[in-house]
């Protein structure tokens, strides 16, 4: 479920003026907003409505460009909804702006859980640290994160019949834990009885 709502609060410079920010929303992730380059009276502006509510042409060109860039930011959505595309808030208050030619920051993009233990391994494979004088690799860490990668990609195949790659933070779930939990301890149950 997500929503984009259109928030205005008094502005710190002049307290006659509504700061308006966009607020992206999407469950599994936190909050974003955008403030956007339009502004005006306090007075004229009405939350409920997310518009301003003077008739002067001024208020009326206003809200035109508030709903246009809105309806712009929910066909994007509606697009990534369509495609069964994984994404966070922060893409989708950066998706105008990277069609512009701006690029995302790497900090905005959502990763699989896959992607991120890839990342991970790669991080701690280049690691170096210094122990007892002599410089040493995390070779331990990287190896864990291999087991780990390829037990959740063995469980996400059997248990959903899907890849591992598919699987979002989102997707952690408190039942998908419990079914890897379980799934885990049945598979190491008959090597237990094998060696009993």
């Amino acid at each position: 479920m997500y929503s984009i709502n259109i928030k205005g609060k008094v502005t710190s410079k002049d307290k006659k003026l509504v700061k308006l920010e966009m607020i992206f929303f999407q469950t599994g992730y936190n909050r974003v907003s955008k403030v956007l380059n339009i502004t005006g009276p306090i007075k004229d502006w009405d939350s409920a409505s997310q518009s301003f509510i003077s008739k002067s042409s001024d208020a009326i060109k206003k809200n035109k460009m508030l709903l246009d860039l809105k309806l712009k930011y929910q066909k994007i959505a509606e697009e990534w909804e369509e495609e069964g595309r994984k994404w966070s808030p922060a893409e989708l208050a950066l998706s105008l702006d990277k069609k512009k030619g701006k690029e995302m920051k790497e900090e905005d993009r959502s990763l699989s859980v896959s992607q991120m233990v890839d990342y991970l391994i790669k991080k701690f494979s280049e690691k170096e640290k210094e122990k007892n004088g002599k410089i040493v690799k995390s070779l331990a860490s990287v190896k864990d994160y291999k087991i780990i990668k390829k037990a959740l990609e063995e469980f996400t195949q059997k248990k959903y019949n899907k890849p591992l790659s598919v699987f979002y933070f989102s997707d952690i779930t408190k039942q998908f834990l419990l079914d890897f939990v379980l799934y885990t301890q049945k598979k190491g149950l008959p090597m237990v009885t094998k060696q009993a």
